[in-house]
């Protein structure tokens, strides 16, 4: 970092170079945040848990107005939760990351099919390891993750050894039954999604906060 000059060292203190932050300018990940809290807006909205017209443009405008809170909640969200997963397999964050492909793989099937949508987190538990995907060949997750495809392979070894992904006679990855690790795959989720909501709820409730203070001037 301090080759690529985005850190310079004052004495003993690190400081930042202001150009380093437009390495991490949120703007991806701002349009994903508005879809999420969009997507949850309609579902109060029908629900009638409130009335307020919200569009999205309304949603990016709440969490720039106040960046630096949004930004410290969601990095202190996505930072527990890949630190979790991280440790579950070993601190090896390439392990997750290959072991992710073909579980989001499952999910979009699982989305896309839209079997029992309104599922408690159990029955989509139950739902989703019952559904059968294509299959994802090992150059595949090399493209897909940037890892190299030899310590793909390594990897996978490990992977499909403690029952996280299995490879079948096409010498195709699936998601693995999981063995004797799925209760504590269990409790990483049910970690994940309470600290989810932790961060939705505050972020959601500044947007209602926002949109309702800018009708009422």
């Amino acid at each position: 970092m301090k080759k690529l000059e985005l850190l310079k060292k004052k004495g003993k203190h690190l400081i930042i170079d202001k150009t380093a932050i437009k390495l991490v300018e949120p703007i991806n990940t701002m349009k994903n945040l508005t879809n999420v809290f969009h997507l949850i807006y309609k579902i109060c909205k029908k629900q009638n848990i409130i009335s307020q017209d919200i569009e999205k443009e309304n949603i990016t405008e709440a969490m720039k107005s106040n960046l630096t809170y949004t930004w410290y909640h969601y990095y202190k969200f996505i930072f527990t939760w890949l630190y979790n997963w991280k440790k579950f397999f070993n601190d090896d964050t390439e392990k997750f990351i290959i072991w992710c492909i073909p579980m989001l793989h499952r999910a979009n099937r699982m989305r896309l099919e839209k079997i029992n949508p309104n599922a408690n987190i159990s029955s989509w538990r139950s739902n989703i390891e019952k559904i059968e995907t294509q299959g994802i060949n090992t150059m595949s997750l090399s493209d897909i993750t940037g890892i190299p495809r030899p310590t793909v392979t390594r990897k996978l070894k490990t992977l499909i050894i403690n029952k996280h992904l299995y490879m079948d006679k096409n010498k195709l990855i699936h998601p693995g039954d999981q063995g004797k690790y799925k209760a504590e795959m269990y409790n990483i989720q049910n970690t994940s999604l309470n600290e989810f909501s932790d961060f939705t709820a505050k972020i959601f409730n500044q947007i209602i906060f926002k949109s309702f203070s800018s009708k009422t001037k």
